[in-house]
């Protein structure tokens, strides 16, 4: 054979080499357009994870199962300094639902703080139906919320976990019990389940044809990270009955905390199963179900959008190669195939860039088209469409849009763009709804008139959501106008609609009475409207109970700084003898870190038999830590132990605790009696040497304070009891410091410097003290005079007792009115108010005989009492009179003796298990100081 007849041979050969090529090529597109659901079912390396993942494949193709679950997360705090003092919290839930994995919908019913499984009305209920999830309780509306099941059920199915299974093993065959269950045991591999997770939403984003090819999401980090196994348990249809899950979370993002779950299921199946059980084929189940048939089309169509350009290069060029195979020879065929190439070259990319350009189309399809006559706003409505929260917009920005309104209306709905963003409805689409119940002010033309002259159209105003008639709409001392336009040359701005702009319980007027030039009491360059820490002491508006003046002269480098050689001398002259007084101290380290030292609990070994600081050997059941001696006391005492005891205390014997330190001279001290100030506050006292009249040294615990939305830690907070004489003699040194509290055993005998017998185990002791240097952040002194309160309660008494609280419900509102604004309203002639000087309604008279509560209210002192001054509500009610000291023995003795005893005489006759009761207390309280 020559040369040239060898020629039309090799091309075919090479021609058939380029089809075969081709078809492996169409064979790899249909198994990227159909998943991996085949190689899954056909590749099992091993019979333990074949059997497994078959089981997991006949649960896709049941299509839907019942199913109830145990779900319990911990959450973990990190070792940071943050978290010292932070223990762990454990939530649990129980859920039970149904599924519908073809439907792509979950219900569940969700029990979390208790109820019963047998009343439907106590758990909350979850349903999602594809990418919406939505909530309620009882049989209350559905309320759209975030689908937070991708935690233990992501895409609504709870075995999903099983896609990222490995080291699959059949268990101890004995562990079924002979119930005819398998079980296999699995870890779970993070980076796999993260890879799921990601390809799930870049197949759920492709479907929509809104994801380019060869675009990638990152892996959630989290998710990488997380380490877990678990155990399925399978009957001996194939079909799994019951799944257990734990995972080990790293902390997300920024969080300071990880979280171990623990994720137990039931499974049922009801008939649906059936079919699949009779199957033994694993071609039959993967293949010939209709739920696989119709998962396999729903494949093949979600992938269609992004194929169709790789389809047609490969059937253009499978023709091309058949068309060569025919007419090897043929020039005109040469040149096909040069253009096939260049076709190839070029149309790939060309395509994959219309798919950018179908991205960018996706994203820029709610973009408005540019109109010079909308210029104006474009901007504001740019940010709506980021947002679409217009009251978001500061009053002030929305003032401004407000005077530069030229009446854009481009929904055409009659209210223009502007209006709409301040109003919170969407001025790209008219919606007669939006317009419902809207006052008439806000479509109508501004006029100019201010009703209530605080500088802002009624108009403005209606569209601001301020009052057209009240100059100060939130009462916090300063108008409307004022809080809109801004202070300090307009850079910042309080909220015309909330008293205290920055949420701190201090009202704007206070902190600017001198508006618009408002002061900056610490001079960081922030007035102090905008403030959080007004007096620049490192302790914020919300929790300083001094919040316009540090304790000192001055705060920072220059401020004064207290020490051991260095004390602060506290005088106070002009108090009443013998009157309680409470001296307040908020204090804080000059080395804001050690705030993070306080109630730290570190640990002494058993065993210590020598020396000053004893431990005997414990035994595992005996009290070794603060913990467990506090259990002990709580228990001897009858408390709950969960209700007074830290989980913290658990770490050790060794506690460091804050204290104050106040050194008193030897006579006239001005100290309550020792055991006065013991019952008060665990305030200790000390002699410093002998004598019959020594000096003293009082100990004052320290509390830390802690920024509720922080939960940073700011200061320490103490609380004095004086019982001053008549004058206060000699100036008493204040000291911070650190003891060293301790569990100690009291040794009774030692033999050779060993102890062999103690008297006592667990006493707590102080065994050093460490001097601090400290600023005062907060000083407040109050003489307290006497406190009173009023006991309002329904009376069972009496003949048909009202349903309980039907009284005293409305019964709060008129007091509110009347009690708490100390109201002096005896006549009221033309809607003016007359009064005798003395207040309308008190508990105790105020000093001035005023009429009381008691008086008033109680059915067996009020006969006398028009109906009218009882606010018409039925006479059966009861009031009991209280009378204390001091506000703080109030608060204690009410809690834990006058109260209960209340309750137990008023209420405990007319209890039974048949006619159980609920009662209600109001209490109505007055304080002299």
């Amino acid at each position: 054979m020559n040369k040239s007849s060898r020629r039309p041979h090799r091309v075919r050969w090479i021609a058939l080499i380029l089809l075969a090529s081709l078809a492996l090529a169409a064979i790899a597109l249909f198994a990227t357009m159909t998943g991996s659901s085949l190689s899954r079912v056909f590749a099992a390396p091993d019979q333990a994870r074949s059997t497994v993942m078959t089981a997991y494949r006949q649960v896709q193709n049941v299509g839907a199962y019942q199913f109830s679950s145990d779900i319990s997360q911990e959450i973990i705090p990190l070792a940071t300094a943050g978290n010292v003092g932070r223990s762990s919290k454990t939530q649990r839930v129980y859920i039970e639902g149904e599924t519908d994995l073809a439907a792509r919908t979950l219900q569940l019913a969700l029990w979390s703080q208790g109820g019963s499984v047998m009343d439907a009305s106590t758990a909350a209920q979850i349903k999602v139906e594809g990418e919406k999830a939505f909530t309620r309780q009882g049989e209350s509306d559905w309320q759209e919320t975030e689908n937070f099941t991708g935690g233990f059920a992501p895409g609504g199915d709870f075995l999903t976990f099983l896609e990222a299974a490995t080291n699959i093993q059949l268990a101890n065959p004995a562990a079924g019990g002979g119930s005819g269950l398998t079980r296999y045991t699995f870890d779970i591999d993070g980076p796999s389940y993260a890879r799921y997770l990601r390809d799930s939403m870049q197949q759920e984003m492709a479907a929509k044809g809104v994801l380019p090819r060869g675009a990638n999401l990152d892996l959630p980090a989290q998710y990488v990270n997380m380490s877990g196994d678990g155990e399925l348990w399978l009957a001996a249809s194939g079909l799994p009955v019951r799944q257990l899950i734990q995972l080990d979370l790293p902390a997300a993002g920024d969080a300071d905390y990880r979280t171990k779950a623990e994720i137990a299921v039931n499974f049922s199946y009801g008939d649906a199963g059936a079919l699949l059980a009779a199957s033994s084929s694993p071609l039959d189940i993967t293949i010939l179900q209709p739920g696989a048939l119709r998962g396999l089309a729903a494949g093949v169509v979600a992938s269609l959008p992004q194929a169709a350009g790789q389809v047609f290069l490969l059937l253009a060029v499978l023709a091309l190669a058949l068309l060569l195979a025919v007419k090897s020879r043929s020039r005109r065929l040469y040149t096909a195939i040069s253009l096939a190439v260049i076709l190839m070259t070029v149309a790939t990319p060309v395509l994959q860039a219309a798919e950018w350009q179908r991205f960018d189309n996706y994203l820029d399809s709610q973009a408005l088209a540019e109109d010079q006559s909308t210029s104006g706003i474009n901007d504001v409505l740019e940010a709506y469409k980021a947002d679409q929260q217009a009251n978001s917009l500061q009053a002030a920005q929305s003032l401004e849009l407000l005077k530069n309104d030229n009446g854009a209306d481009q929904d055409g709905d009659g209210l223009s763009d502007a209006r709409e963003l301040l109003l919170g409805t969407n001025p790209l689409v008219a919606d007669p709804r939006e317009t419902e119940g809207l006052p008439p002010l806000a479509s109508a033309p501004d006029d100019g008139t201010d009703s209530d002259g605080d500088g802002l159209t009624d108009t403005q105003e209606t569209l601001l959501g301020t009052s057209p008639f009240d100059e100060d709409s939130d009462g916090d001392g300063l108008t409307d106008h004022q809080e809109v336009v801004g202070y300090n040359g307009q850079l910042f701005y309080s909220d015309p609609q909330k008293a205290s702009t920055l949420d701190d319980t201090i009202l704007d007027g206070q902190k600017c009475l001198t508006a618009p030039n408002c002061p900056d009491s610490d001079g960081d360059g922030t007035p102090d409207i905008a403030d959080r820490d007004i007096d620049g002491d490192g302790v914020p508006n919300t929790v300083d109970q001094s919040p316009f003046k540090a304790g000192g002269q001055t705060f920072g480098p220059e401020s004064q700084i207290f020490g051991r050689g260095t004390p602060m001398n506290l005088t106070i002259n002009g108090l009443t003898p013998n009157a309680p007084t409470y001296v307040e101290f908020q204090v804080r380290p000059t080395n804001p870190d050690h705030l993070w030292y306080a109630f730290n609990v570190l640990d002494w070994p058993s065993g210590d038999k020598q020396g000053q600081v004893q431990r005997d050997e414990h035994g595992v059941d005996d009290p070794q830590t603060f913990f467990d001696v506090c259990v002990e006391q709580a228990n001897a005492n009858g408390d709950n132990w969960q209700d007074v005891c830290n989980m913290s205390d658990d770490n050790g014997d060794i506690k460091l605790a804050p204290m104050l330190e106040i050194q008193v001279s030897s006579s006239n001290n001005n100290l309550p009696s020792d055991a006065d100030l013991e019952e008060y506050g665990g305030i200790s006292v000390r002699p410093l040497g002998g004598g019959a009249y020594p000096p003293k040294v009082v100990y004052v615990p320290l509390n830390v304070v802690v920024e509720p939305n922080t939960e940073e830690r700011v200061a320490f907070y103490g609380k004095m009891l004086y019982k001053p004489g008549a004058t206060w003699g000699n100036a008493q040194q204040v000291r911070l410091v650190w003891v060293v509290q301790m569990l100690v055993d009291v040794c009774a005998e030692f033999e050779g410097g060993i102890c062999v017998d103690y008297d006592t185990h667990n006493e707590i002791q102080p065994v050093h003290t460490y001097y601090d240097d400290w600023e005062l952040t907060a000083l407040n002194i109050r003489e307290d005079r006497g406190t009173e309160f009023a006991i309002i309660y329904e009376d069972q008494s009496v003949a048909n007792p009202p349903e309980l609280d039907t009284v005293l419900t409305p019964l709060t509102v008129d007091l509110d009115g009347v009690f708490l604004s100390a109201r002096d309203c005896d006549t009221a002639i033309d809607g003016t108010c007359y009064g005798e000087g003395t207040p309308d309604l008190t508990v105790s008279g105020r000093g001035v005989s005023a009429p009381t509560i008691e008086q008033r209210l109680d059915r067996t002192q009020n006969s006398n009492v028009p109906n009218d001054q009882r606010w018409g509500l039925p006479n059966v009610l009861r009031v009991v009179n209280k009378s204390y000291s001091q506000r703080d023995e109030a608060l204690g003795k009410l809690a834990t003796i006058d109260t209960p005893a209340l309750l137990d005489a008023a209420f405990t006759p007319f209890w039974s298990t048949g006619n159980p009761i609920t009662p209600s207390l109001l209490f109505a309280r007055e304080e002299r100081f």
